[in-house]
């Protein structure tokens, strides 16, 4: 029997709870989403536990769970994931961190001076500002201690750091406090720390960091003219989310399959690069919810002719939940149904693929954020045993054939509905896990 390809496709925080201003409906079940019904209908459905039940999930952490790889072995931080989705060339061991350019003042306390974040973001500071102060800040950190520092502007207030050299420990907490009116905290090293000297070593470089990048940027000179037009000054880098770079085994050997990414943002495009997937971008996506989800369907059947997986993320449904409105995520998920279309003309009904549609994790559009509700899933194959369930959303799935699933497994399923997974107990080549392998090593008579 031959195999079958595999599409996954991710609607970033696309399940929710019920919304009072929806009547008691899910966002998912207010909206008229007449294709995703149909996958539910003739395929099998169930939720989805990202993480462990009730546990709100990043976005990261949950597309490695949703790889198969468990985020509690193989998450490196968000930092490095995001300086390998902007492509930044950071090699192994490696120290990567995100920070935003942000405001602070100053603050007596005893026994010094702290710092009061009075905006995380510097007013959403542009794009060409940041990279003039960032340049400035870079200038000052080439010669630092005994380690190698890259401070890389991403897009407007956001930006990379990197710091190279030996004995660095991802272990460390945030410098960012994550609220405002707070102060910068002092990365400390984790008390669980795998190697606490190294982490309390790498602690004390970030503290310089910041320190510095205080000392550089509160003087000057766009800070001086944001300040005389009212706007707030952009004199503080504050690290977060710090990982230690490093390879794991890579997607193609742990599940057979030659795998395709489309995405447009860094966090999942550096997921993709850190399990070793082809990463494409489609010119007509953005990321947000003017993306254009026809023109990623349609890169996905253009690239099941070359690939085993492919998988395919959409934003949209996860920035309206963030933005605190349901109604334009309705709107959001309509358009991704509406574009679904092209997956059920083009995949389902003319191809023997595999086709499953979830969410990285449930986005509360009343609360603003990630929430532990396990998202609805749909999978379809072709001889699949499909369940009674008629519409996709997180009421319907839960009377679904597959039940309540832990996105680690979620792999194992699909596998098993492309007809490559291998009986237990079976050994057949290393170098491959598929049902039938085309790569050996022959035995020579």
């Amino acid at each position: 029997m031959d195999v079958r390809k595999i599409v996954l496709i991710v609607c970033d925080g696309m399940s929710d709870r019920a919304v009072k201003s929806l009547g008691g409906r899910t966002p998912l079940e207010y909206a008229e989403t007449p294709n995703l019904d149909k996958l539910a209908e003739i395929g099998c459905t169930g939720v989805l536990d990202i993480l462990n039940p009730g546990v709100p999930p990043g976005s990261d952490s949950a597309h490695l769970a949703l790889f198969g790889y468990d985020p509690e072995r193989y998450y490196p931080g968000r930092g490095a994931i995001e300086a390998l989705g902007a492509n930044i060339p950071v090699s192994e061991g490696s120290l990567a961190c995100r920070f935003n350019l942000s405001t602070v003042a100053e603050k007596n306390i005893s026994g010094g001076v702290s710092l009061i974040v009075k905006d995380r973001r510097a007013g959403r500071v542009s794009s060409e500002e940041a990279e003039k102060l960032i340049k400035s800040l870079q200038i000052e950190l080439n010669n630092f201690n005994n380690v190698k520092v890259k401070v890389i502007p991403n897009v407007e207030h956001r930006g990379i750091l990197v710091v190279e050299g030996d004995g660095l420990s991802g272990d460390i907490t945030d410098s960012d406090p994550h609220e405002v009116e707070s102060c910068v905290n002092r990365c400390e090293p984790l008390s669980n720390a795998h190697d606490f000297k190294a982490a309390e070593y790498t602690a004390e470089i970030i503290n310089e960091i910041v320190k510095t990048s205080y000392r550089i940027l509160k003087n000057h000179e766009i800070n001086k003219l944001r300040v005389e037009k009212g706007l707030p000054a952009a004199n503080i880098i504050l690290p977060r989310g710090a990982g230690i770079v490093r390879r794991v085994e890579p997607f193609t050997k742990v599940w057979g399959l030659k795998a395709a990414c489309i995405a447009k943002l860094a966090l999942y495009r550096g997921v993709a690069r850190y399990i070793g997937m082809d990463v494409y971008d489609v010119p007509e996506a953005t990321g947000t919810v003017n993306t254009n989800v026809e023109a990623k369907f349609r890169k996905a059947v253009e690239l099941l002719k070359e690939y085993d997986f492919v998988f395919v993320h959409i934003k949209g449904a996860d920035s309206a939940s963030h933005d605190k409105k349901p109604l334009e995520k309705v709107k959001m998920i309509e358009r991704i149904d509406s574009a679904f279309k092209i997956i059920m003309e083009n995949v389902v009904y003319e191809g023997d693929a595999v086709v499953a549609v979830t969410s990285d994790h449930s986005t509360s559009s009343e609360l603003g954020i990630h929430i532990g509700d396990p998202p609805a899933l749909a999978v379809y194959a072709p001889d699949i045993v499909s369940d009674n369930v008629k519409h996709f959303n997180e009421r319907a799935v839960l009377n679904g054939g597959l039940g309540r699933v832990k996105a680690v497994d979620l792999m194992r399923i699909l596998l098993n509905y492309a007809c490559r997974s291998l009986e237990y107990g079976l050994k057949p080549s290393r170098e491959s896990r598929i049902y039938r392998s085309t790569e050996c090593s022959p035995l020579v008579i």
